[in-house]
């Protein structure tokens, strides 16, 4: 992810990993299945909150300083 301005690089990608798992969850039947898919649901959302909060760090740290 060196050119964080490359819209491939957004963290919103994660959702297209995290929806099918999503999904495969609630139709899921079997219990160990469905902690192994529950288990990687929490670390895709672990995984997008940190992409999340480092892109807009990085956002925040190259935008002008207009205060003053």
């Amino acid at each position: 992810m060196a050119d964080k301005n490359n819209r491939w690089n957004h963290p919103h990608w994660h959702l297209v990993f995290v929806i099918p798992l999503l999904i495969f969850l609630i139709t899921e039947d079997d219990v160990i299945t469905r902690c192994f898919l529950a288990l990687g649901l929490a670390l895709a959302a672990i995984r997008y909150g940190h992409q999340l909060a480092t892109r807009t760090r990085v956002k925040a740290a190259s935008a002008p300083d207009i205060s003053g």
